[in-house]
């Protein structure tokens, strides 16, 4: 990559070199061509021998051809900026992109070059990661040799893809609390039975006391009755407390086997983390290389063995809630003793009542008795009885602490048993939880492979069109190189060809000056002839397009009528002048080309068509050709608005301007140009004026009507356009704006060189104005071609488009002012200019805006004074003008801050022609 962007860096290097070259030698070239241009107008011929000197065609040619390698020259540069600027934005974008790294899974030498922290942190996540997989993968591995297992057993017995649906009876023994209330009201029971038996007891011994006192009461009877008490363990006790112990015992052994895996793995963890601080990065990713392998390796062992038979196991979890039978054994256990303990009381009661009846039958006896012994007898407790009884009580009482022992320990092994069963739960819950954590963990892997793939390949894609742009780059740069070479070799045939033109010049100037001279010395009775053509065209401008056109064309699109196209056929001509000097001086003949009919001036003074006045002011200029050719051949002249001389003041209010006698239709507007090509200079002067009123004015037109045209320059004594002005600095950026405003509200942008109004689309590509201003100075031309209303569709004059609101109403009232200054309103409709009283008439305007129009003082001061630099209005403005003699436009006068500052206009006021009117 750098040794391709040191490549394309020299690249363009070379490019902008050959550029900076190719722009020397245009300049070079352009500069001759300017001086070859200066030369050339430079050689005038005074006097002509019969002969028509013009442009030799080859010169022509190659002045064309010239230009066309010229036009390519520019285009070819313009390519070549082009691909600088791509050639840049790519370098631009390579340098910024930052430095892709490859990782290759097999790696003999692994080179570090920098450790960075976010690989460093990389490596620590990707341990924590190992070791979580690790256990997930151990985890896995159980399950998946379970399953496996499970797996034969299935494909054992059934080898054909079966779809079981397995209900699992997961039994969980779950305390019932009726049960549990039950057992309680049992025990409350017993603990009522026991109290009552106790009781029961305590009664039957005192009774047992009475009727041991009334049995030796009778002498004759002694009754020794012993009560021996056997005490024997309860079997089914015995039996629970032994499995009871037993599970105690099994549940000890697997928690301390289960302390003693804990212990281990803790080992195996501390034994890994130093393992893992120990090593270094290298052997860390080595091993995380290596492990990853494996896990891959396993993966696509899995992914690629095909299982043979598709199983389809639907687990059905069906929860049924069963009494304990541990439970059930005691409560059945407590009912037994119940039982057994009703029996001894039932037993006792039926004693009891048997000993109350002997009682009585004894009493009875005794009543029938007379005579009563009455002996004292003293019963001592037998000592050995005492303390059997005493043993008695105390084993009793073990038995009675042991059994509650017994209870106590039942219970707490009945909660380590739910304790065992709960964390049995969750044990399988956090089982499904890594199983689910595996999946995840897999669909992440394989999301991240395709990812690489898409990496991969999309680098592939890179790299090739990074190739083919490169190539590219190469073949642009062998074709500039041959470009430049080409360049090269034309520019140096241009300039051999310049030469060579140079030394036909300098041959054809000394041709000249002997032929010149050799007219000197020939006799003065030869004659001389001079020839001067004028050819009048009338063109018609379409308002939408600002296309001129002819009148046929007019006629064909329906811009005009007929008759119309037929007046203006009419007004069409070429017309030569004749002149020839000899002894009999000189005689002037104005010869028609159309019709090829010729009309001598002499004859036209003698049958007093023509006056000596007409011919001076004809010589003088004053008169164009075509006004003088009608006085000539004797034809009436028409002139539709009164001329004023050149020499008179501009009128300070606008005239009436009558109707034509051609009326033009809404949609079109005349223009008239006018050539006068001389022998001597082959110059043509055209003359033309756009959108006044009468169709006419393609002969001549009434100059009070142009608006201010231009700029005097006092300091150079030259004029120049509004926007040379503006570049120059001369003029401020809003008068400038506000007179082209001016020029496009009356009729067009003004040509100081042929003296013609052109449209604003003309005017931008003639370079007339600049195109940032076309927006504002469309919007003015609207004024003098009307706004279309976009409900009815109808052409507005600027009043009623103000009056409506398409127009701001200051935009409205300087367009308007400037055509009231400059000879009258427009309507859109009609064809001329309108005054005041008849705007009112056909309500363009109101009598508000008449008013303002006629008061000078209400005109808005928007122009600053060039030299003064006060704000005036465009009626003093005008007032200020200068009239130019030759074009006799109005020019407002400013003043350069440099004298020599360059002029960019290549009219000069030299001291024969500097004839100026204010």
């Amino acid at each position: 990559m750098l040794e391709e962007s040191k490549k394309l860096r020299i690249a363009l290097e070379e490019e902008k070199d050959e550029n900076v070259i190719l722009m020397k030698d245009l300049t070079t070239l352009q500069l001759r061509y300017g001086e070859l241009e200066s030369i050339m107008p430079k050689v005038e011929i005074k006097e002509i021998i019969n002969e028509l000197y013009r442009v030799d065609p080859e010169t022509e040619k190659e002045l064309i051809r010239l230009r066309k390698e010229l036009q390519e020259l520019n285009r070819n540069r313009s390519e070549a900026e082009k691909e600088i600027i791509t050639i840049t934005s790519t370098l631009s974008t390579v340098r910024a992109q930052k430095p892709k790294v490859e990782y290759k899974e097999v790696t003999q030498e692994v080179i570090k070059q920098e450790k960075s922290p976010e690989v460093q942190r990389e490596l620590q996540r990707l341990n924590n990661q190992v070791t979580r997989l690790q256990g997930n993968v151990n985890s896995t591995m159980e399950l998946l040799i379970c399953l496996r297992k499970e797996r034969d057993e299935l494909k054992e017995e059934k080898s054909k893809v079966e779809t079981q649906l397995l209900t699992k009876d997961v039994i969980k023994y779950e305390d019932d609390p009726l049960l549990l209330k039950e057992a309680d009201r049992l025990r409350r029971n017993l603990r009522e039975e026991i109290h009552q038996r106790r009781t029961v007891e305590e009664s039957l011994f005192d009774l047992q006391n009475i009727y041991i006192t009334l049995e030796r009461q009778k002498p004759e009877e002694k009754v020794i009755i012993e009560t021996v008490e056997r005490v024997q363990r309860d079997p089914k006790q015995i039996q629970e407390h032994e499995k009871l112990n037993r599970n105690m015992d099994e549940e000890v052994k697997a928690r301390r086997k289960l302390e003693l895996e804990v212990r281990q793995l803790r080992v195996l963890v501390q034994e890994k983390e130093t393992m893992l601080a120990q090593m270094d990065d290298r052997q860390k990713k080595i091993q995380v290389e290596a492990e990853l392998r494996q896990i891959k390796a396993r993966i696509l062992e899995l992914e690629t063995t095909a299982p043979p038979v598709e199983e389809k196991i639907i687990i059905e979890e069906v929860l049924k809630v069963e009494r304990d039978p541990k439970l059930e054994k005691l409560t059945d256990g407590i009912r037994v003793d119940l039982e057994t303990e009703s029996n001894e009381i039932s037993r006792l009661e039926r004693e009891i009542r048997n000993l109350r009846i002997r009682l009585e039958i004894l009493q009875k006896e005794k009543s029938t008795e007379k005579v009563v012994y009455r002996e004292v007898v003293r019963v001592e407790k037998d000592p050995a009885v005492e303390a059997e009884r005493e043993l008695l009580r105390e084993q009793v009482s073990k038995e009675r602490n042991k059994r509650r022992d017994i209870e106590d320990n039942m219970q707490s092994f009945t909660l380590k048993i739910n304790q065992l069963l709960s964390s049995k739960t969750v044990v399988s819950q956090e089982e499904t939880i890594l199983i689910t954590n595996k999946d995840a963990l897999q669909r992440e892997k394989e999301d991240l492979q395709r990812q690489l793939k898409a990496l991969e390949a999309q680098r592939q894609t890179i790299t090739i069109t990074f190739q083919q742009q490169s190539k590219l780059v190469t073949e642009r740069n062998l074709m500039a190189r041959q470009r430049s070479l080409k360049t090269n070799t034309e520019i140096q045939r241009l300039e051999q060809e310049i030469l060579n033109e140079k030394d036909r010049i300098h041959q054809k100037d000394t041709l000249i000056i002997e032929l010149q001279n050799s007219i000197q010395k020939e006799d003065q009775v030869e004659t001389h002839t001079r020839e001067t053509n004028m050819s009048t065209r009338v063109s018609i401008m379409d308002p939408e397009t600002g296309k001129n056109l002819s009148p046929y064309d007019a006629y064909l699109q329906g811009l005009i009528g007929r008759e119309q196209y037929i007046q203006l056929a009419e007004l069409e001509c070429d017309w030569e002048e004749i002149t020839s000097t000899g002894p009999d001086g000189d005689t002037t003949i104005l010869q028609d080309r159309q019709s090829g009919k010729q009309y001598s001036v002499k004859d036209a003074l003698l049958s007093g068509r023509l006056t000596e006045y007409d011919v001076s002011r004809y010589r003088e200029g004053k008169m164009p050709i075509s006004e003088f050719a009608l006085l000539v051949a004797g034809e009436p002249k028409f002139v539709p608005v009164p001329l004023l001389p050149p020499s008179s003041p501009l009128p300070r209010s606008p005239t009436k301007v009558p109707s034509s006698p051609l009326p033009l239709t809404s949609s079109s507007r005349l223009s008239s140009y006018g050539s006068l090509t001389n022998l001597t200079t082959t110059d043509h002067v055209s003359r033309s004026t756009q959108n006044l009123s009468s169709s006419t004015q393609n002969l001549a037109a009434g100059d009070e009507f142009f608006p201010i045209s231009g700029i005097y320059d006092t300091t150079t004594d030259t004029r120049m356009s509004v926007r040379s002005a503006l570049t120059r600095k001369i003029l401020d950026v809003d008068t400038a704006l506000k007179l082209l405003e001016a020029q496009a509200a009356s009729g067009g942008i003004v040509d100081l060189t042929r003296k013609d109004k052109v449209s604003v689309h003309k005017a931008a590509q003639q370079g007339l104005i600049e195109q940032g201003q076309m927006y504002k100075l469309l919007n003015a031309q609207k004024a003098f071609t009307g706004v279309e209303d976009p409900v009815t569709k109808e052409r507005l004059a600027v009043g009623q488009a103000a009056q409506k609101g398409y127009i701001p109403e200051e935009n409205a009232k300087r367009y308007m002012e400037a055509q009231y200054l400059t000879g009258g309103l427009v309507d859109p409709a009609k064809a001329g200019r309108l005054s005041l009283e008849d705007a009112l008439k056909s309500n363009l305007i109101d009598e508000t805006m008449a008013k303002n129009l006629r008061d000078e003082t209400c005109h808005t001061k928007d122009l600053q004074d060039p030299i003064t630099r006060e704000k005036i209005t465009y009626k003093q403005a005008m007032d200020r003008c200068k009239r130019d003699t030759s074009t006799n436009l109005l020019l407002l006068p400013a003043a350069s801050t440099d004298g020599n500052a360059p002029s960019y206009s290549s009219f000069k006021f030299a001291s024969a022609t500097r004839v100026m009117t204010s």
